[in-house]
């Protein structure tokens, strides 16, 4: 995959996680609610960021060529 590609989608999910981060998004999971004694915010946050990480090293990883050794 070509550099400029792949900086593309870096800049596609730093965009994205300033929408999931941006208060209309946070204010829907903002409930006084709990899932096994965790409030709801903090596992969206943390689901977010986590997902974010993931595709960051995804984009990142080297490229397996399919050339043959000579």
């Amino acid at each position: 995959m070509p550099q400029s590609f792949k900086s593309g989608h870096i800049v596609v999910t730093g965009v994205f996680l300033f929408v999931a981060l941006a208060f209309p998004f946070m204010g829907i999971f903002n409930k006084p609610r709990t899932i096994q004694g965790i409030p709801v915010l903090y596992i969206y946050i943390f689901t977010v960021w986590i997902g974010a990480v993931g595709l960051m090293y995804w984009y990142t990883l080297p490229e397996k060529s399919n050339k043959p050794k000579a």
